[in-house]
């Protein structure tokens, strides 16, 4: 072998070793890029698990509640006759204006007129309209908790906001000014 071969397969090993090297150099660059994303994807996947599971819940309690509100209102409707008798109904009559005054409220309008005021006795019976208010707060109630529930699966998405933030702070120091003038 020549003397110069030697050195010559030396560098040419050493061209290989670290061709060699930057490739795998190369390729676990790419694998942890790889992980990295996988990773992210992941997080992002199970924040969507999280959510949806969120909303299941929040979903079931609202049925749930919803439910309950139900049955009680509607346990109330079938216990009017126990409360209103065919005696209080015979007994008490109501005029037009209670009904209209009754259905301005519920409507949420504005009672403009007061041609009702001096209003004729209806033939609603005491029974009837105390069913109808039953009814009204029963589904008043279901709206309530339609509400809660919308809030709680908001909730978690929510980013507090810098006004909501300043208030907490201002809330804060306005509870140390109070507990400190109480305490002088």
């Amino acid at each position: 072998m020549p003397l110069f071969a030697k050195p010559l397969i030396s560098v040419a090993l050493l061209a290989v070793l670290v061709g060699v090297f930057l490739f795998q150099q190369r390729r676990l660059t790419q694998a942890n890029t790889y992980l990295k994303q996988a990773q992210s994807q992941i997080e992002v996947l199970q924040s969507k698990v999280d959510q949806a599971q969120h909303a299941v819940q929040t979903v079931t309690k609202y049925i749930d509640r919803v439910r309950v509100v139900r049955e009680r209102g509607a346990t109330l409707i079938q216990q009017v006759p126990t409360y209103v008798s065919e005696k209080d109904n015979a007994a008490c009559v109501l005029p037009y204006g209670v009904i209209r005054l009754h259905n301005i409220a519920a409507s949420q309008m504005s009672v403009t007129d007061t041609e009702f005021t001096d209003a004729p006795t209806s033939n609603v019976a005491l029974s009837t309209f105390a069913s109808t208010v039953a009814g009204n707060y029963s589904r008043c109630h279901e709206n309530a908790e339609q509400l809660v529930a919308l809030q709680k699966l908001v909730a978690p998405l929510r980013m507090p906001s810098y006004e909501e933030e300043d208030m907490d702070v201002h809330g804060q120091l306005a509870k140390q000014a109070d507990a400190e003038e109480i305490s002088k």
